[in-house]
């Protein structure tokens, strides 16, 4: 371990920026940029509620929030440009080069808006419980925690090319640049698609 600092109560979710580390405080509503060289805390963004996940998308943080919104943090100075609202019970949120989708547990659908305005470009099914998510570049993976299922969207349409079964209950999805990776949590695997 290279070292242990100290960001707030709850931390949440976490993501880079490309130079700094963003971890989501669910127990004071708020993100705290970190420098990664020593774990100095840079700056904090309030939120209008506890945060749950995070991605980037080049110049902003977006962050899911428990009152089934999404909040838009400028990198540069922790200014949130804006709240949206999203399906009840938001999670992951990944950026598709031009979109930002966010899985929305509760209300099993995935929320697509428009990176630059938020606007809602479409709410698409998922399996149910849609929790983590991946971007392989064309499509979108959403780990369906409660159907113990993946679906696969098209980015460019949220057209359904697929669902498919799991060992057990997924929970975060990555992209490795070939294969989308899946944690099982209900299990001691992860699964690679």
């Amino acid at each position: 371990m290279l070292g242990t600092f100290t960001v707030g109560t709850t931390p949440t979710g976490i993501v880079f920026d490309g130079s700094s580390i963003w971890v989501g405080i669910y127990g004071q509503k708020e993100l705290v940029k970190v420098r990664p060289s020593d774990g100095t805390t840079l700056l904090m963004a309030k939120l209008s509620s506890a945060p749950v996940g995070m991605t980037f998308d080049g110049a902003n943080v977006w962050a899911t929030l428990g009152t089934n919104e999404v909040s838009k943090v400028q990198v540069s100075t922790g200014t949130v440009l804006g709240t949206f609202a999203v399906g009840t019970n938001p999670q992951s949120a990944v950026f598709d080069g031009s979109n930002i989708w966010v899985a929305n547990l509760t209300s099993g659908n995935v929320t697509k808006l428009r990176a630059s305005d938020g606007t809602v470009l479409g709410t698409f099914t998922a399996g149910t419980g849609p929790n983590g998510m991946a971007f392989d570049g064309s499509t979108v993976w959403v780990a369906n925690f409660d159907s113990a299922t993946v679906t696969k969207l098209r980015a460019s349409d949220g057209k359904n090319l697929g669902s498919f079964e799991l060992p057990g209950q997924p929970g975060l999805a990555a992209f490795d640049g070939a294969n989308v990776w899946i944690t099982i949590n209900s299990g001691t695997t992860v699964s690679k698609m």
